[in-house]
């Protein structure tokens, strides 16, 4: 009777993510944009972190792993900059265009040419924002402002001369998660309050230069045309079932965005940039549903760590089969006031990895993964690097 009991609970809980996971399609099925937090081990990791959800980043992947934390932990300062390889490749060739130093207006003007056709069509991506956070186990809460830019310069031969997508996000979140049957069984749920900020300017040309240029009316019907401003409520929830403690393996199952976050106008900063075009702005498009289930393994030896983890990720959603599933994997030492871990991953057909390396209060993390950002695959793949330094309590 007891273990019928325990089945049950084991199955209800399993089956909450699942029931909520009503189908958010795309609309027109292309491949959908970023839309979450993307924490720089996880990035390491190939993005095979639903059933890891070991650190802070639980809050953003699998709130289940607050219950598991074994401790608090704190960080008021932790800046993250992001770029794309693009970004040091064109830079390196427009150095040896130019020839790297000071040189006349004439000179300057005759290798504007070159300059355009080297770095025409390709996709220049950074990133930089800031994620302090506070958890302990059972409860967290955390905040993350960062910008991210897309520009993709074009030459002259097509009529369009830029391409420019700008996001600016800020997220509030809180979340709590608790343990069944003696710690086997997890389950979490966290709520945050989200605002956007976007400018998307898709095939900006000489003429639409030409008519922002003639008077301030053509300058506002280009903001209102191109600028997106809201804020949103998001929900999501999870589960993790350890079964044996032997290696811990254990099964993930998260929900993001429960419903779609649907975004309104009227925030407190997104609603100040609503003002500059005269509230003739509109929001941004909703962030869609995700359903992501996942397993790992955890092999210790007191403090050395192995793992190995695989994700299944938006289950719901109408992308290619193929930028679905990821793998992880990451070992290393842990220590109390010393550790270094290396991470590696493989997602959407291309290899990720990056480290960690803790000393008393200083942590730096580093990940470097590979994303296509086309509407179909292997378009447009690109590969980033992100870097996070942590002042730990």
């Amino acid at each position: 009777m007891v273990l019928f009991r325990r089945t049950q609970a084991v199955s209800l809980a399993l089956s909450i993510p699942v029931v909520l996971a009503a189908p958010a399609l795309a609309g027109n099925g292309t491949r959908l944009p970023p839309s979450n937090f993307v924490g720089v081990r996880p990035a390491a990791m190939g993005q095979a972190f639903t059933a890891v959800a070991d650190d802070q980043n639980a809050l953003y992947y699998n709130p289940a792993g607050l219950a598991r934390l074994p401790q608090w932990s704190l960080e008021l300062l932790s800046p993250i900059l992001g770029w794309n390889s693009n970004i040091t490749d064109n830079y390196s060739d427009i150095k040896d265009i130019t020839g790297g130093g000071s040189s006349s207006q004439k000179d300057a003007v005759e290798k504007i040419g070159p300059v355009i056709e080297t770095i025409s069509g390709e996709n220049n991506y950074v990133r930089a924002g800031i994620a302090p956070y506070f958890v302990m186990p059972q409860f967290g809460m955390a905040a993350y402002a960062q910008v991210e830019a897309e520009i993709v310069p074009h030459g002259q031969a097509v009529p369009t001369i830029i391409d420019f997508d700008f996001s600016g996000d800020t997220d509030m979140r809180m979340g709590y998660a608790h343990n069944f049957l003696g710690q086997k069984l997890s389950v979490g749920a966290s709520v945050a309050y989200k605002e956007r900020v976007q400018v998307l300017l898709e095939e900006f040309s000489l003429f639409d230069l030409t008519e922002i240029s003639k008077s301030q009316s053509k300058q506002d019907e280009l903001i209102k045309k191109h600028l997106r401003a809201g804020w949103g409520i998001g929900v999501d929830t999870g589960v993790l079932f350890t079964p044996v403690a032997t290696w811990s393996p254990t099964l993930g199952v998260s929900i993001l965005n429960i419903g779609d976050v649907s975004f309104r106008k009227g925030g407190p900063l997104s609603g100040v940039v609503d003002e500059k075009a005269k509230g003739g702005s509109g929001v941004p498009s909703s962030i869609p549903q995700s359903v992501n289930m996942g397993v790992s393994v955890t092999p210790t030896f007191g403090n050395w760590i192995t793992r190995a983890s695989f994700d299944y990720r938006d289950i719901n959603l109408p992308l290619p089969a193929s930028q679905k599933p990821a793998l992880g994997v990451e070992g290393g030492w842990r220590g109390k006031y010393v550790s270094a871990l290396a991470q590696g991953g493989l997602a959407e057909g291309y290899l990720s990895g990056g480290f960690e390396v803790r000393l008393l209060l200083l942590n730096i993390r580093y990940a470097t993964y590979k994303t296509e950002r086309g509407y179909f695959p292997t378009q447009r793949p690109e590969r980033r690097h992100v870097v996070q330094l942590k002042i730990l309590l």
